[in-house]
Parts: structure tokens; sequence; C-alpha cells
């Protein structure tokens, strides 16, 4: 626990959310919301919007909704990661950070390893609901890997300040990106 508490704590020193503009990694799709942080692209060519985030360690952070299908997909950074392939699966412990409370609810998760925009990404698609909870009520959310001896490592995490309020952008935009109709009591 001390090792992760350590590593919490470089969190805030290295991946807090920078005022660059992320629109350099989503080309040309519209800005649908924007708050200084976060940033909101809209997809309605494939029925979703992205939450996203560059930091000022330049790691991107992005967090799709797939209203119709009723799943998020994950995306975070490490441009350090230089001795991972594309398309290689890797377990990682996912961690979220409210105040001095550590939830590590969800537990090892595997994540797809892709190169995107000339970094390497961590992917994980089909999360299912009600994972926006998680992102809108904490301060930090982490992922670590563990080394031979079992510590933890850390990997790449953001600074989730402001989430609560993009998270419900997010959910708007994409019932619009999908075509849907927002008071349809079957999305959540």
């Amino acid at each position: 626990w001390m090792k992760i508490a350590l590593c919490l704590c470089m969190l805030f020193f290295i991946f807090v959310p920078s005022h660059c503009d992320a629109a350099e990694w989503h080309e040309d799709r519209p800005i649908y919301w924007q708050d200084g942080y976060w940033t909101i692209f809209s997809y309605p060519d494939e029925d979703m919007c992205d939450l996203s985030a560059k930091t000022v360690a330049n790691e991107h952070f992005t967090l799709g909704y797939f209203p119709r299908q009723k799943f998020y997909s994950f995306l975070l950074t490490n441009q350090n990661a230089s001795s991972l392939i594309d398309g290689q699966e890797v377990t990682l412990s996912v961690v979220f950070i409210r105040g001095k409370h550590i939830d590590m609810g969800w537990g090892d998760r595997k994540f797809t390893v892709q190169k995107t925009g000339g970094q390497i990404a961590f992917s994980s698609p089909n999360l299912p609901h009600p994972i926006e909870e998680d992102f809108a009520n904490s301060d930090t959310i982490a992922l670590f890997r563990r080394d031979v001896g079992g510590s933890p490592v850390l990997v790449a995490g953001i600074d989730l300040s402001g989430s609560a309020s993009a998270i419900e952008e997010l959910k708007k935009c994409a019932i619009n990106a999908a075509g849907l109709n927002s008071k349809d009591p079957f999305i959540k």
C-alpha cells in the first residue's frame, strides 16, 4: 500500500490535465463541448462520442461512449512503454482515488496495446455501465502492473478533476450522435 500511495502522489505532478489542445489527437472531428481540460468530440458516423484530455506529460486519455451498444471504451497512453508491441495483451490493475479513499474495485483488467499517434496506448473496449460513476466521482485513476515480486509499478494515470460535468456532457453528446431520444427510458 505504501508503494501505491507513493506512486499516486507522483500522479499529481506527472499526469495532471493540461490546457493543451486535445483536438490534434482527434483529427478533424467537431468539438461538441470543452471546458479547458476536458474536450468532447462527436462521431455520429460511429454512433458515439469521446471524452478526451491531454496531460502536461503529453499523455492522452479518452473515454468513448456507445449508447446504442450500452458500453464504454477506455484508452490511456504511456509514451515510455517502448518494449510493448501493437496488439499485445497486458493485465493492469485499475485504481480510483477519492480523497484518501483508494478504490481497487475494478481489480485486474486485460488491456490491448495499441500504437496510436506514435504513442503506446492501453485500450479496453466494451466496458459496461456504470463506469461513468467511477470517473465522475473520483479524483484520480491510475493503472499499475505487478513486477516479479508482486509490487505495484505505476504505468499511467490522470487527474479526473472536473470529470463529473464532462461525463454528463459525454452522455448527451453520444445520445445525440447516435440519433437516440434523450428521454428513452432504456438509455442510462
